[in-house]
Order: C-alpha cells, then structure tokens, then sequence
C-alpha cells in the first residue's frame, strides 16, 4: 500500500516506512503533522449513550488488530478517534458496524501543536477544513482535510 502526498508543488509516492527529504514547509515550531490518517465516528443504533460498554467494544477491537489511536474525543452520543491507515481498517470498520453505526473519513492529517497560540493555529489551517479539534492547557490538536 502507498500514498501519495503533495508538498512544495511536488508530488511524492511513500510507503511505510519510507523517509521523505522536502523543501523547507513553512509551519510553526512544536508543530508535528501526521499523514494518512483515518477519523472514525462511532454511535450506538438505538441512539444511547456512549457508556463505558461502548468504550470496552471499541478497545477490544483496537487491541485484537494492532490499531493505535492518535486522538479520541467522546461526547454523549458519539465516540470519535483519529487512528493511522492501517491495513487491520477494513476489519475494524467491520467489527465494529456489528453494533454500532461507524462513519469515517480518510487520507486526513493530524496536526499537534504544543504550546500554541492563536496565530500558530491560524497559520497551520489555511486552507484545510477542521473536522475535529481538541485544546487543552499546552496543546491543540486538529484532524484536517
């Protein structure tokens, strides 16, 4: 599997694993950006409450394929988490649409900035659109398109 990003008006194909020597990328210092990434949503059918059962489903899965998650938000009605393409993603999508409904987006970026201000937030996300962001007292992370 291979992807193919764009930087410096250039096109590169990678793979795992494999080191990418740019032009300088205007950004700001403690700022770290990840590609490839895939955001899930998931929900209960019967629209309950996300509940510590739905956290244990959602773990379990994780765990039997291997998946690290980057980020995760919950509120009541929806778990949400950023995790990289990994090739246990079409099981996990499975597993998990066993019992619940599962929304998700790929070919996404994670961008962490740790001690951020406003501005530094302004400049890393021209152009891209948020789909899911997360402060807390030190660091600010967005999953951009």
């Amino acid at each position: 599997m291979y992807a193919v990003i764009e930087t410096g008006g250039k096109q590169y194909r990678v793979q795992v694993g494999d080191e990418l020597f740019v032009e300088r990328i205007e950004g700001y210092s403690g700022e770290t950006v990840k590609f490839d990434q895939v955001l899930m949503s998931v929900s209960t059918r019967d629209l309950s409450f996300i509940n510590e059962k739905v956290f244990n489903d959602v773990f379990a899965l994780l765990s039997r394929f291997s998946i690290h998650m980057n980020i995760i938000q919950n509120s009541a009605l929806t778990l949400s988490f950023c995790i990289d393409n990994h090739p246990g993603i079409k099981s996990l999508i499975e597993g998990l649409q066993e019992n619940y409904v599962v929304r998700y987006n790929d070919g996404l970026e994670l961008i962490t900035i740790r001690h951020f201000n406003e501005k530094a937030a302004e400049l890393v996300l021209q152009g891209k659109q948020v789909l899911l962001e997360q402060h807390n007292r030190t660091v600010v992370q967005f999953v951009v398109r």
